[in-house]
C-alpha cells in the first residue's frame, strides 16, 4: 500500500499583489502516479516551482515530504531530501555533455532503494544516450533532450519525481517511453507528479488527476471516476487538451 510522502495542505502562492494559487491542498504517495491537468497559464508551473522551493516570492500554507516541513527550505535542500524535478523546457547546460550532466548530478544515497539510479542505469534505460554521451545536451534532439532531464533527475535516486509538462512536443515512441519510465518507478516504489495539458495521456498513466483553473483546483478523483464524471464533461474543452 503507498504511503503518503509528498503532502501539500492549504499552499497559497504570491506574486506581489497577484495572488496565483488559492489553497492548493494535494498528496503524492510513494507508488502513487498523480496528474496535475489544466492548459496553459493556469498555475501548473507555478505549483510545481513552489513545491521545489523555486517560485515563491511569498507563500504559505504547508509543503511537507516525509514528514518534513519544506515550503521555506533552498531548492538545493529540498533536492537533498529525495524530490527530483523535471523543469518544463528541460533546461539543460549547454556546456556539460550529456555524460557530465549524468555525472555531476549523481548521488548514491544511503538508504535503502529497491532501484539505484546511476549513469549507467540511464543509459540502459535511454540508450540514444549512451551513443551521444561525449556531446552537449543542448544539441540532442528534442526527444534526447528530455530523456536526459529525466536522466539527470532520476540519478538523484529521488523517492517522488516531479515533471513540468513531460511530454509537450514530443512524438508518440518518445511519449511512450516517458509513461513506461513511470509505470516502472512506480514498480520501484518511486511515485511521480506530473502536470500535463493532454487528458489522453494521463487517462494512459495517472491514478489521480487534478484539474487546475486559474491557480484553484476544481476536481479531484481517481481516474475511473474522473471520466465519469458528467459534471465535468460539457467544460473538458475548457479545462484540457484531447
Amino acid at each position: 500500500m503507498s504511503s503518503t510522502m509528498l503532502r501539500i495542505s492549504e499552499l497559497n502562492v504570491f506574486y506581489g499583489q497577484a495572488h496565483t494559487l488559492h489553497d492548493i491542498s494535494l498528496d503524492v504517495g510513494s507508488e502513487d502516479i498523480v496528474f496535475v491537468l489544466g492548459l496553459n497559464g493556469m498555475g501548473k508551473t507555478t505549483l510545481l516551482r513552489a513545491i521545489m522551493g523555486l517560485t515563491p516570492p511569498r507563500a504559505d500554507g504547508s509543503v511537507s515530504f516525509n514528514g518534513q516541513e519544506i515550503i521555506h527550505m533552498r531548492p538545493n535542500q529540498i533536492a537533498l531530501l529525495g524530490l527530483g524535478y523535471v523543469p518544463q523546457g528541460r533546461l539543460l547546460f549547454p556546456s556539460l555533455s550529456v555524460a557530465e550532466h549524468l555525472t555531476l548530478f549523481y548521488r548514491n544515497r544511503s538508504e535503502k532503494l529497491e532501484q539505484k539510479w546511476t549513469p549507467e542505469s540511464v543509459y540502459e534505460l535511454f540508450p540514444a544516450l549512451r551513443d551521444r554521451s561525449k556531446i552537449s545536451g543542448t544539441l540532442l534532439s528534442g526527444g534526447e533532450q528530455q530523456m536526459l532531464a529525466i536522466g539527470r533527475a532520476l540519478v538523484t535516486n529521488p523517492k517522488i519525481l516531479i515533471m513540468d509538462e513531460p511530454t509537450e512536443g514530443l512524438s508518440p515512441v518518445i511519449i511512450h517511453l516517458i509513461l513506461e519510465t513511470c509505470r516502472k518507478l512506480r514498480e520501484t516504489g518511486v511515485g511521480s507528479l506530473l502536470s500535463e495539458q493532454n487528458m489522453e495521456v494521463a487517462a494512459a498513466l495517472a491514478d489521480r488527476a487534478l484539474i487546475l483553473e486559474t491557480g484553484r483546483l476544481v476536481h479531484e478523483s481517481n481516474m475511473e471516476d474522473f471520466a465519469n464524471a458528467d459534471e465535468l464533461k460539457d467544460d473538458m474543452g475548457k479545462y484540457l487538451q484531447f
